[in-house]
């Protein structure tokens, strides 16, 4: 049986997701089974209506949709992330997946909406051939330290800070 690994993609950059994405089309192209749960994000973004059309990779928008930070988050986002890693835990368990994509998780633990301590146990205890994938800027260090691989994915220059809006099918 093949170990499965920790994988993050975190930092103040763009790609974090595009990175999963990347990982997971290699591992379909080998055989592998993939899951990406989206824990922030809705269902209206272009690798959700790639994954649509062409079947692959399972992609699962958990968000609301709503712009979060530490100010602003609600109560009903608390809710929705520890459903969400409810339902993560239980997919990694039924080792359906070779790979999980937990999109957007280093997030959702950093504005508090979830326990990094119930993440860790999650991802510690998965079965020894599942690969995990976590995204999200500031990705605490305690997940980082748990990794096998971690890239810090930096923001050297952006369009957003001359003003240009995000652009369908190249930022989302």
């Amino acid at each position: 049986m093949k170990k499965g690994i920790l994988l993050v993609f975190t930092g103040e950059g763009k790609g974090k997701t595009t990175a999963s994405l990347g990982v997971s089309i290699r591992a379909i192209g080998y055989g592998l089974s993939t899951l990406i749960l989206q824990f922030i994000k809705r269902g209206d973004t272009g690798e959700v209506l790639f994954s649509r059309k062409y079947g692959e990779p399972l992609i699962v928008p958990l968000g609301m949709g709503q712009f979060i930070d530490k100010k602003s988050s609600n109560p009903i986002e608390t809710i929705n992330c520890s459903l969400s890693l409810s339902l993560a835990r239980a997919l990694i368990s039924s080792e359906l997946f070779d790979v999980i994509v937990l999109d957007e998780v280093g997030v959702a633990v950093s504005l508090g909406l979830l326990d990094v301590k119930a993440l860790l146990d999650m991802v510690n205890s998965r079965p020894k051939g599942v690969t995990i994938i976590i995204t999200g800027r500031n990705t605490p260090e305690s997940i980082i330290k748990n990794a096998d691989i971690v890239s810090d994915i930096g923001d050297l220059k952006h369009h957003f800070k001359s003003g240009i809006k995000a652009i369908e099918g190249i930022d989302f």
